[in-house]
């Protein structure tokens, strides 16, 4: 299978990448400086050549210490590049194979679901058979009732248009007498009404020369009542005017007492501010008693007037129940002659409807003997028939429950196999379905996995070239200050 292929590539790549790797962390440490010889110094020439020597010979060693990890990086950026690249297609190849795989899983499991269910289909049509023998014996029984039935059903229509019939005569002449009987009240009640307007109109006229006279008695209430008004006015307008008097007169007082006090002194002043004083009092009290009489003069007049007044609405109050009895009177001759009239409309009518009782009588005695007595018996034969209909339907439908409950009897207990078997084939394919799924997952997650390591061996490759690279500059740097050392002692 791919899987398995690819992961061992994968795999082969990063076992191949560990060893060069291993070889470039122990290659990249510098030589020990080998141990001096005591001799006497070298000539120029041969320090220059025997520099050169060394740093060639350094670099011939680095280049072939870096030859395995710069190939193992090399496969891996490869590698890297190439899942990064057509990872996700591996994936979906790969996921193409596992939905073929689990198609081929899923029809086999649904053979296997088809084949447990095709043994439910098969039928057992002995009970049924029985059971449509004798619900067809029944079906008949009804069927030959309700033949029957529609027959009495028929009798029964014909009894009825024998009863519309009557009826339609009966009504025809009700309405021609009813007309007749209309076209008389209606002329009876055109004459009541022009009569009742009369009696109205006399009635309403009587009505309004009484009114008219009591309200001759309220013009003439009003007058007296005005009489007794304004009193009060003059007597508060007469306290007004000898106000007035009395202000005047103290204005002069005042006049006087500023004289005295230009003209005396001391007890001379006091004397004449008193006499001012009584002199005014005086003149108060004299203005007073005028008001007072004034009042109770005027308060006499106003008495008598209100007495007056008083004595006329006694007057008008026995005018009032006169009127009032007269206005009495005239209703209850306007609601004798209005009741006269009601009572012989009501007599009329009376008339109309004991002769309409009687014909109705006579109607109901004639349908008693065409109609019910025939329609009785056709009822009860009707009733015979649906009593028989009901019980053969009874009959059936205990049968059709009882057919109904064993045949859901059986067909409960084929559910529940059938739901047993199809819980087991829905079980089975959740499994089929969990186990490719898992397997795409996992795939996926080995791919991650690899990848993560790859990237790992990737970036430790990059940082070992660049530690390398840095002790090995460093070692340079070392051997050409002792080459300079040296270069400045060495003969000519």
């Amino acid at each position: 299978m791919m899987k398995g292929a690819y992961l061992c590539a994968v795999l082969a790549a990063v076992l191949l990448l560990t060893g060069p790797l291993d070889a470039a962390k122990k290659k990249s440490k510098p030589a020990t400086k080998p141990a001096a010889v005591a001799k006497g110094p070298k000539k120029c020439s041969e320090l220059d050549a025997e520099f050169k020597r060394k740093v060639s010979d350094l670099k011939a060693k680095w280049k072939a210490a870096d030859e395995g990890p710069e190939r193992a990086l090399d496969e891996t950026e490869r590698t890297l590049t190439d899942m990064d690249k057509n990872g996700a297609a591996k994936l979906r190849k790969f996921a193409d194979e596992l939905e073929a795989q689990k198609k081929q899983e899923i029809e086999a499991a649904k053979k296997d679901f088809e084949k447990s269910m095709a043994q439910f289909n098969k039928k057992d049509d002995g009970a049924k058979r029985t059971f449509e023998m004798e619900a067809d014996r029944h079906r008949r029984r009804i069927a030959e009732l309700e033949k029957q039935k529609a027959d009495t059903q028929k009798d029964m229509q014909k009894i009825e248009d024998l009863r519309n019939r009557i009826e339609h005569e009966h009504s025809m002449e009700e309405q021609r007498l009813l007309a007749e009987f209309e076209k008389v009240k209606m002329a009876a009640e055109d004459e009541n009404r022009k009569y009742r307007k009369q009696i109205e109109e006399e009635y309403q006229k009587k009505f309004d020369e009484l009114n008219a006279k009591l309200g001759e008695w309220d013009v003439k209430e009003a007058e007296k009542k005005k009489e007794t008004e304004g009193f009060d006015r003059q007597i508060e307008e007469f306290a007004m005017q000898t106000a007035q008097k009395l202000d005047l007169f103290q204005q002069e007082i005042e006049k006087r007492r500023a004289e005295a006090e230009t003209k005396f002194k001391e007890a001379e002043l006091e004397n004449a501010h008193m006499a001012l004083d009584m002199e005014l009092a005086k003149e108060s009290q004299r203005l007073n008693a005028e008001i007072e009489k004034y009042r109770k003069e005027r308060l006499e007049k106003k008495k008598e007037k209100e007495q007056q007044v008083k004595d006329f609405l006694a007057t008008k109050e026995e005018f009032r129940k006169r009127n009032d009895r007269l206005i009495q009177l005239a209703q209850q001759y306007r609601d004798s002659q209005l009741d006269k009239k009601k009572a012989e409309e009501e007599k009329s009518q009376e008339r109309w409807n004991n002769d309409k009782k009687r014909r109705d009588e006579q109607y109901q005695r004639r349908l008693q003997m065409e109609y019910r007595a025939k329609m009785d018996a056709l009822i009860k034969k009707q009733d015979k028939i649906a009593l028989d209909i009901e019980n053969e339907k009874n009959t059936l439908m205990t049968r059709e429950g009882n057919f109904k409950r064993q045949t859901e009897t059986k067909e409960a207990a084929i559910e529940s196999e059938k739901a047993r078997v199809e819980e087991r084939h829905k079980k089975t394919l959740a499994k089929i379905n969990d186990k490719f799924d898992r397997m795409e997952i996992e795939e996926k997650q080995t791919q991650e996995l690899i990848h993560d390591q790859l990237e790992e061996k990737r970036d430790s490759l990059i940082a070992t070239r660049e530690k390398n690279k840095a002790d090995r500059q460093e070692l340079l740097y070392k051997m050409k200050d002792d080459y300079e050392a040296q270069r400045n002692s060495c003969a000519k």
